[in-house]
């Protein structure tokens, strides 16, 4: 039993000393790595930014050097067997301490070396300016970059009466916006008023998400990102739509929609949340509290968004409206199969209508539930390749909140300056408004 026991500590034992000189060996490289930095920095405005060097590594030791001189240590009366495994044993421990305190060593050298190289960084960095007049929204070039580090900048200014050391470590950089939006159709159909807006709000992207408009008594709200996502042409989320939706619900309460454009679309609408479909999916009975006046609408509209098909998992936004007039469910999608291919995402439409069934039902609603679902061939397409689906949404609701016929597939322009329009509206919404002063930090997903 002890040979046993002392071959597994001896072969512990080696593979502890192999990491230990490993270990060792990267110190060593990484201590000469900081000698040659601290060289760099040892003059100029980097020196005041060096940090200390660190040498606390302990010393584990069996015997303190009073022990180590002595001839006086007695050990207990122990078979020599037992003596051998207790010192093994002791050696180990040892070895596993120097072991973590190497790698404790190593992770501050690597800190050492990020704060050395940040400062020497610091010493050169030019901070690029933005050109507040460039309406392309070009990034600034060489020409227009300055250094800060003047007795006249306004960091010195800020700072001086605080009496503070202006260094480059304080100096904050403007950010650069990153992309450079010339290149898309809905920012340059923008007015320059507008286009300078955007660049102010682009200056801070990444580091604040700025609050552009709140919908009275909500807690969701138009975003500086989500103005991104239209300019750049990209998907927009739930919340945008819900937003929008209740913008056209107070419009239409303020009574700008009473004159129909077609008296066969005249009638009032009304807007259900964006994401109830997907939270009815999840939930137990499978109903939802209906608004108050729920039927007093002609228009029930349904935004209905694809997590949680089970037979199409690609996200995607299409819509389901119930006609209390003509008694008929429509299914809107912008991205309709081909023919003779059944259409996956009728599958959201079909598991609404349950939902809304079930609600009747349970609520007593005005809703018939032996009709069937019409897919309407004619809607309106987004174009092959783009992340038009919640525009498209957004632009069949907006034709029943104003009265106006559906288009049929060839509104592809309309829809184009659908993107234009909403930046335009709720940069007009936020003029003047405190929401623009309010900002919420901005979590890299």
């Amino acid at each position: 039993m002890n040979n046993a026991t002392t071959q597994e500590l001896q072969a512990e034992l080696t593979v502890l000393k192999t990491c230990n000189e490993s270990l060792q060996s990267a110190n060593t490289n990484l201590e000469e790595e900081i000698s040659k930095l601290r060289k760099q920095t040892t003059s100029g405005p980097a020196s005041n930014n060096i940090p200390p060097s660190r040498n606390d590594t302990p010393s584990f030791e069996l015997l303190t050097p009073t022990q180590q001189n002595s001839d006086d240590i007695t050990l207990t009366n122990m078979p020599v067997s037992d003596l051998t495994i207790m010192e093994l044993q002791a050696t180990v421990q040892v070895m596993q301490k120097q072991e973590l305190v190497a790698k404790r060593k190593i992770t501050e050298q690597e800190h050492t070396i990020k704060e050395l190289t940040t400062a020497l960084d610091n010493c050169t960095k030019t901070i690029p300016v933005l050109d507040e007049s460039d309406d392309d929204f070009e990034e600034a070039g060489p020409s227009s970059k300055k250094q800060m580090r003047g007795p006249n900048s306004v960091v010195a200014n800020r700072t001086r009466s605080k009496k503070q050391h202006v260094t480059p470590s304080t100096l904050k950089t403007i950010p650069k916006p990153r992309n450079s939006y010339k290149k898309y159709t809905t920012y340059k159909n923008l007015s320059d008023e507008d286009k300078e807006t955007i660049n102010s709000l682009a200056s801070q992207r990444g580091q604040v998400d700025t609050i552009i408009w709140r919908p009275p008594d909500s807690n969701q709200s138009v975003l500086s990102n989500d103005l991104f996502a239209l300019i750049e042409n990209k998907s927009i989320w739930s919340s945008f739509i819900d937003c929008y939706c209740m913008k056209l619900s107070m419009d239409q309460s303020n009574g700008l929609f009473d004159t129909a454009q077609s008296e066969d679309m005249k009638g009032t609408s009304i807007v259900l949340p964006s994401m109830l479909l997907y939270c009815l999916r999840s939930s137990g009975d499978k109903t939802f509290v209906p608004p108050v006046h729920l039927c007093a609408h002609r228009y029930l509209i349904f935004p209905l968004h694809s997590k949680g098909n089970k037979i199409k998992k690609i996200d995607h936004w299409t819509l389901l409206v119930f006609d209390k007039l003509l008694c008929d469910w429509r299914f809107y999608n912008s991205l309709q199969p081909r023919k003779g291919h059944k259409d996956a995402y009728l599958q959201d439409a079909e598991d609404m209508k349950e939902f809304v069934e079930k609600t009747a039902a349970k609520y007593d609603l005005d809703i018939p539930n032996d009709e069937d679902i019409q897919t309407m061939e004619d809607a309106p397409q987004q174009a092959c390749g783009t992340d038009d689906c919640g525009i498209v949404v957004l632009y069949i609701i907006k034709k029943y909140f104003t009265q106006q016929p559906i288009p049929s597939q060839t509104a592809t322009m309309e829809i184009g300056n659908m993107r234009r329009e909403l930046v335009e509206l709720f940069l007009q919404l936020g003029k003047g408004k405190d929401y623009r002063n309010k900002r919420l930090k901005t979590n890299k997903m």
